[in-house]
C-alpha cells in the first residue's frame, strides 16, 4: 500500500529528526566515525545525516516505484541470495566434526 508505505518513511523521519535535536552531539560523533572506520560509516549511513537525507529524499520519490524495488529486493533476498556462513570454533570441534553438526541442524530451519 502506497499511503502506509510513505507514512512508515514519514515516521522514521520524524523520528531520527527528534533524535537530531535531542542528541546533535551524537550525530556529529556519527558522522565524524564515518570518515574513520568502515563501522562508523555504516552505522552513520543507517542511522545519522545520512539516512535523514536519503529517507527524504524517497518520500519524495513516486511510491509505487519505491514499493517495486523493494519488492524486488525482498524477492531476491528470500529466493536468489546465496546463503553465506562462516563461523568459528576450536582445533578440537573441528576434529570431532563438531561444525558439521552445528551447521545441519541450523540448515534445518530453512526452507528448501
Amino acid at each position: 500500500d502506497k499511503d502506509r508505505l510513505w507514512n512508515l518513511i514519514s515516521r522514521k523521519i520524524a523520528a531520527l529528526g527528534d533524535g537530531l535535536q535531542e542528541s546533535g552531539i551524537n550525530m556529529g560523533r556519527s558522522a565524524c566515525a564515518a570518515r574513520i572506520s568502515s563501522i562508523g560509516a555504516a552505522r552513520e549511513c543507517l542511522g545519522g545525516l545520512s539516512q535523514v537525507h536519503f529517507l527524504s529524499q524517497l518520500k519524495e520519490s513516486e511510491m509505487e516505484q519505491v514499493a517495486y524495488k523493494l519488492s524486488s529486493i525482498h524477492k531476491y533476498i528470500i529466493n536468489d541470495a546465496p546463503l553465506r556462513l562462516q563461523t568459528t570454533c576450536s582445533e578440537v570441534n573441528v576434529n570431532e566434526g563438531q561444525p558439521e553438526v552445528w551447521f545441519d541442524k541450523f540448515a534445518r530451519h530453512f526452507k528448501e
